[in-house]
């Protein structure tokens, strides 16, 4: 440009030596005349002619830096002649050096045929040319450019020059190129979802009110859902799609997520246009006045839920049933402890009951230095009686002395049936004096009572606890030896051992003599055989219920179980521990009823989230089980038997002796099965080999 201007000629007026601006025939006429014979006047017009030519020039320059254009002119062959500063920063060389560059040299070659094109069709239109395409920087590298040219021609019409600028688009197409890729992997997102998409627009009345929606896109799950395709679904309004009362309230969900611009999400019974209805959980995303609808069919996942709590249910009536089971367990089992400790003749305590509640005597005596005294009573010439009339009447003879000895005994007291003919009574807080004096009392009232068939007397021995008497035994033996000392002085009387003359040399020689010990026998009747029948039978029905769920393991509860008690009375378990260890067996894949058929019954190989569920069996069992407090100690193994020794197990890690007992036995049997059991997608194992890998 600055080229331009040191070639560039004089204005004409300047040519002519005529001041712009004077018109002839005005009254300036004589001042211009004067004027143009004036050198020095000539030369300030022309300095000042310049000089705004200078200045416009200037402001062009600034401009076309300001805008940050490449501004250029070319001759007719395309050659440049002027050249921008942003230009000449883009060329990497001087204007004098650009002179002879044709325009074209630094347009792309894949552009070049296609701009030549455009260019003339704009010489031969003369049109202004406008386009797209690729230039070479002055480091090699080419920009995208957008140029407008326009062409310059000389009165004969043939083409003088073009003038044009440059504007630089690449950050601007690079950017058009991400939306579009972006655009693209958004596209196919959605297309290759499983979950179905679409896209609505709210219709807005003249309130500005949303009455309805219109489908914007939908993607080809939606169509697979449906069998509409976009072109049939594009277009239409909800209220078209769906017709009925159901669209009213999903209108409204919609239109309330556009007001608040806040995301939705529910699950509900969707019915779809031209399909039955199914559970779907709706994602509902605010854009502006427009929505995004993402839905997931949860219609298998709500079928399991369903079963899942059916089985709930199920299990909740089973555990009431073992709840009521459990209440008449307790009551039986009060029922069979006061048989235990009750005589069943005479409803007082029984030999067992009395040694045990002697032995909590004398501990408080050694602990609280209390007085303690014990009687022990002999009914007369007893077997002579039986063999006269008959042993049931020698029973009711004894229901009455024990009912004898309860109505004369304080409630601390306790009284019991030795054996046979023989009763005993514990006296807390009791001296001698005491003991004694009760003792009379009983042997009055023996011969005062009215007996069916002739008199009934007794004979007493008493002993009180001293600081000689070390034993329970050498207590019992005290009182035995003062009953033995009451026989010999003729029956029907009172002894205390602290009277007998005799009695410690003969307690020197015979510690227990005279004494007669029963057999610690107790009877029982069939109720708690019967009830540990009936928990049996019910446990092992819950077993059978898997084995007919899962026809793969079938019989596999019964085999582990059995081995499993056969190895705890090898590895010395007590009773008790097996009648748990045998529930816990039975039950130790119980869990398993809660997890889904499409998971338990899978063919192949499991997924990671199906093995996870898979691995919360035990849980499930834990959960189904402790409820019910009679099973709580056979819990282990259905809770444990997957944990590993080394802690890799599940569901808790445990690892060595923290994992308990009887879930590390029940584990070598449980995997021995497994192993050696034929299974569809393996053979079993021979036995050496079960052996290597345990």
């Amino acid at each position: 440009m600055e080229t331009a201007l040191q070639n560039s000629e004089l204005p004409p007026a300047l040519k002519q030596n005529r001041l712009p601006g004077a018109n002839r025939g005005s009254t300036a006429d004589l001042s211009d005349f004067s004027t143009r014979n004036d050198p020095q006047a000539l030369a300030d017009e022309r300095s000042q002619a310049l000089e705004n030519l200078r200045k416009s020039e200037e402001r062009f320059r600034c401009l076309a830096t300001a805008t940050g254009l490449i501004v250029w002119t070319a001759d007719r062959n395309g050659e440049l002649t002027t050249l921008s500063a942003t230009g000449l920063e883009f060329g990497g060389r001087a204007l004098a050096e650009l002179h002879q560059t044709a325009w074209m040299e630094m347009v792309h070659p894949h552009d070049r045929q296609r701009t030549m094109l455009r260019w003339r069709s704009a010489v031969a239109e003369k049109t202004v040319h406008e386009g797209e395409y690729r230039l070479r920087r002055c480091d090699g590298v080419y920009r995208h450019f957008k140029v407008r040219a326009v062409p310059v021609f000389e009165p004969d019409g043939t083409l003088r020059e073009w003038v044009g600028q440059c504007q630089d688009v690449t950050e601007r197409k690079q950017a058009q190129e991400e939306i579009r890729q972006s655009e693209a992997r958004f596209r196919a997102a959605i297309e290759g979802s499983v979950d179905a998409f679409i896209l609505l627009e709210g219709i807005r009345d003249s309130a500005g009110v949303i009455i309805d929606f219109l489908y914007v896109d939908a993607n080809h799950c939606w169509t697979m859902w449906t069998g509409l395709s976009r072109a049939k679904t594009i277009g239409r309004s909800l209220t078209e799609m769906c017709p009925g009362r159901s669209v009213d309230a999903v209108i409204a969900s919609y239109r309330r997520v556009v007001d608040s611009q806040l995301t939705l999400e529910e699950d509900s019974e969707t019915s779809l246009p031209a399909v039955k209805a199914r559970w779907t959980h709706s994602q509902v995303v605010p854009i502006g006045d427009c929505v995004a609808v993402t839905m997931r069919d949860i219609s298998e996942r709500k079928w399991f839920q369903q079963r899942l709590e059916e089985q709930i249910a199920c299990i909740s009536e089973t555990n009431l049933q073992l709840e009521a089971q459990q209440i008449q367990l307790a009551a039986a089992n009060v029922r069979l402890e006061i048989q235990a400790q009750t005589d069943g003749l005479t409803g007082l305590k029984n030999h067992r009951a009395f040694h045990e509640r002697l032995a909590e005597e004398v501990q408080r005596t050694h602990r609280y230095d209390a007085p303690l005294s014990l009687l022990l009573i002999d009914v007369d010439h007893f077997k002579q009686y039986n063999d006269q009339f008959g042993h049931p009447a020698g029973d009711r003879i004894l229901q009455q002395v024990g009912q004898i000895l309860l109505d004369s005994v304080r409630a601390t007291d306790v009284a019991a049936r030795y054996g046979g003919e023989e009763f005993v009574i514990i006296l807390p807080h009791t001296t001698s004096d005491g003991a004694c004096l009760l003792a009379e009392n009983l042997r009055r009232a023996f011969e005062l009572a009215e007996w069916p068939d002739r008199a009934i007397t007794a004979s007493f021995g008493a002993a009180t606890w001293t600081a000689e008497t070390e034993h329970a035994t050498d207590f019992v033996a005290e009182a035995d030896e003062a009953l033995y000392h009451a026989k010999h002085k003729g029956r029907n009387s009172v002894s205390h051992f602290a009277d007998c003359n005799s009695l410690r040399s003969r307690l020197s020689r015979e510690p227990t003599a005279g004494l007669h010990v029963p057999p610690q026998s107790v009877p029982m009747d069939g109720l708690a055989t019967e009830l540990m029948q009936t928990f049996d039978t019910t446990i092992e029905r819950w077993s059978h219920l898997l084995d007919l769920r899962d026809k793969e393991t079938e019989g596999h509860a019964l085999r582990v179980t059995e081995m499993s008690i056969r190895l705890a009375k090898r590895m010395g378990m007590d009773a008790n521990q097996q009648v748990y260890l045998r529930w816990g067996a039975l039950l130790h894949d119980v869990g398993k009823m809660v997890v889904p058929d499409l998971i338990l019954l899978k063919p192949g190989p499991l997924t990671l989230e199906e093995r996870d569920v898979m691995r919360q069996h035990p849980t499930f069992a834990y959960e189904m089980l402790s409820p019910v407090p009679f099973l709580r100690p056979a819990l282990d193994v259905p809770r444990y038997h997957h944990e590993k020794w080394d802690g890799t197990g599940y569901p808790e890690g445990l690892s060595g002796e923290d994992i308990p007992f009887s879930a590390r036995l029940f584990a070598v049997v449980d995997v021995w099965d497994a192993l050696r059991t034929n299974r569809p997608y393996r053979s079993g194992w021979e036995e050496a080999q079960v052996l290597a890998h345990l």
